[in-house]
């Protein structure tokens, strides 16, 4: 009893109060606080007390080591395996997963974290208390943690229960942006490993995140997450019409237009990049006027080297049509296209892409012609100069070059 009315004192003197949290490494508290879950494990009271100290403590970088070294993180997980059925026991299980978010900032505290099961307690945590907000926002950040490694993407999206449950948290909790952001954010990072995309499909993804930006048209951040996983989940065809025909094109020019935000500009410039690969997929954003839009965001963020790579990227694939009816650009489009690439000359994604949108227009003569009067000789020459060993650029230089009338010796 009094070890728990001391860790409960501790937890209220932490709060807030760095002079505390230093008193309490010094003197050996978090080992004492330890001390008391391995002693009273079974004890909802003992374990809700000592939770409540290390919380504060574990937003401390130096603190947050001494519990990892100190065994923390195998106590918490025990802890919550033991008052897993326990339905009144939210707060241990909210708390603890409070703690696991602070430590997991550390990517060997992530390693261990996965080493000792830590993603099937939390993932049944998860299942268990699917109505708790907190526990649901503190679980999906902890995943979003995880997910920040290879290895760890691997792990969680191999677990399919544990996909289910966050994509659950997200249809359910859809109003709650303080769960949309990190679930959204963990889907984003398990779509980069593309064994996960399937699993993440099948699981309904696609349709959860897309409801989720609807709800949250005007939140950036979960913007970004959203438009990131469904780049992830749309890079076979197949998917990429999954995402089209789910409302992904409708969002993404919303998005691209209406937000002065850059980074969600090009998140959103880099789904419409992707989708267009699609034949399909392109035509329904040249019907939606999707030249224009791309070409407007890119007009007004110049300086930013991510949207206009995106942008550029988008406008190639919007000019393809298999090559057969390529409309006239006019003039400023393809003055932007150019000096966008001038405005950039060291970064190799917008001198591929800008490559690719010369070569695709070019197969109209009325841009061929304007192309040329636009300068597209020299710009293709600094490319030469600037990426003679980048062996991609070159390939796309040499292929924009031969697009044009030989005036002169056509890049090697």
């Amino acid at each position: 009893m009094v070890q728990m009315h001391t860790c409960a004192l501790l937890a209220v003197w932490e709060e807030g109060m760095d002079c505390v949290r230093e008193m309490v490494m010094d003197f050996g508290g978090i080992g004492l606080v330890l001390q008391v879950l391995q002693d009273h494990s079974e004890s909802v009271g003992a374990a809700e007390c000592a939770f409540r100290a290390l919380f504060p403590l574990s937003r401390c970088a130096a603190a947050a080591a001494t519990i990892r070294h100190e065994g923390g993180i195998r106590l918490i997980l025990k802890v919550m395996r033991r008052h897993m059925e326990d339905g009144a026991c939210a707060t241990i299980h909210e708390v603890g997963c409070g703690i696991l978010c602070n430590l997991s900032c550390n990517e060997s505290a992530r390693t261990e974290f996965t080493d000792l099961g830590g993603i099937e307690v939390v993932g049944s945590v998860l299942e268990m208390f699917s109505a708790h907000v907190g526990i649901q926002q503190r679980g999906c950040t902890l995943f979003s943690n995880v997910a920040l490694e290879e290895n760890g993407r691997a792990q969680v999206g191999g677990t399919m229960g544990v996909v289910r449950t966050i994509i659950e948290a997200l249809i359910q909790h859809q109003t709650e942006a303080a769960v949309v952001q990190p679930s959204c954010k963990a889907i984003y990072l398990l779509s980069l490993k593309k064994s996960n995309t399937e699993t993440l499909t099948s699981a309904g993804a696609v349709q959860a995140i897309l409801e989720a930006m609807v709800q949250h048209n005007t939140h950036p951040t979960i913007q970004v997450y959203g438009f990131g996983a469904l780049c992830g989940l749309a890079r076979s065809q197949d998917r990429a019409r999954k995402v089209a025909d789910s409302g992904g094109i409708a969002r993404a020019l919303a998005a691209v237009q209406h937000f002065v935000d850059p980074n969600v500009r090009a998140h959103g410039l880099g789904l419409l990049r992707i989708l267009a690969v699609n034949p399909v997929n392109e035509g329904e954003i040249v019907r939606g006027n999707g030249r224009q839009i791309v070409l407007e965001a890119m007009l007004a963020h110049p300086e930013d080297a991510r949207v206009q790579d995106q942008g550029l990227g988008a406008f190639a694939n919007l000019s393809c049509k298999d090559n057969h009816d390529i409309p006239f650009a006019g003039m400023s489009s393809i003055a932007l296209v150019l000096d966008t690439m001038r405005a950039h000359p060291d970064d190799v994604e917008i001198q591929e892409h800008g490559c690719q949108a010369l070569t695709n227009l070019a197969f109209n003569d009325e841009n061929t012609e304007a192309i040329v009067d636009l300068g597209g000789y020299d710009v293709l020459q600094t490319i030469v100069e600037c990426h003679a060993h980048h062996q991609q650029v070159m390939h796309h230089a040499g292929v924009a070059y031969g697009k044009l009338p030989q005036r002169v010796e056509k890049p090697e």
